[in-house]
């Protein structure tokens, strides 16, 4: 019976130890306002891709998508993996974003790291336009990414990138549904 209520004692204090949103006071005074542009999308998400080929038509695939608080709730790591059916990794596209929230410039920050380039892309820029779409991109403006229609169990998104004639071309888009 000693036994028993020991190892239910040490199960619970070993969740709310590694639970990332039971948070201390100090550490919730660490985690910025805007922590929920992308907290919204903790969890997992299938999704739907397509991307643009030289041929004018779309090539669709499967991904999943998912988000989780790092860093003491301070931070949002992603984890991609395209196609989400896919066990080969010479194939299939992993990446990770981590974004977190730079008071300073009051915009978020990202940088993305992925299987195939093997290098790090970034520091990209983030923030939330009056629409409540979710606006990322570098300091050359040669593309955007967009996050839009949020709703609590589905998002769209794009990339669109500067053509020669300056205007802005969808190259890749894609609908996620929660899991």
């Amino acid at each position: 019976m000693l036994y028993n209520r020991v190892v239910i004692f040490m199960v619970f204090t070993l969740f709310v130890v590694c639970n990332p949103l039971c948070l201390t006071a100090q550490e919730k005074l660490l985690i910025p306002e805007k922590i929920n542009q992308y907290g919204q999308f903790v969890g997992e998400w299938n999704c739907e891709v397509s991307n643009l080929q030289q041929d004018g038509t779309w090539l669709a695939s499967k991904a999943l998508w998912r988000f989780e608080y790092i860093l003491g709730g301070t931070a949002i790591q992603d984890f991609w993996t395209n196609p989400s059916d896919n066990k080969d990794s010479n194939t299939t596209l992993l990446g990770t974003n981590i974004r977190t929230f730079n008071p300073k410039e009051g915009k978020w920050q990202c940088i993305w790291v992925e299987n195939k380039t093997k290098a790090i892309n970034g520091i990209w820029k983030s923030h939330q336009d009056n629409n409540n779409n979710i606006l990322l991109y570098d300091d050359t403006e040669n593309w955007l990414i967009t996050f839009y229609n949020i709703t609590k169990n589905s998002f769209d998104w794009k990339w669109d990138f500067k053509q020669e004639d300056g205007t802005m071309k969808t190259m890749s888009k894609m609908k996620a549904v929660r899991k």
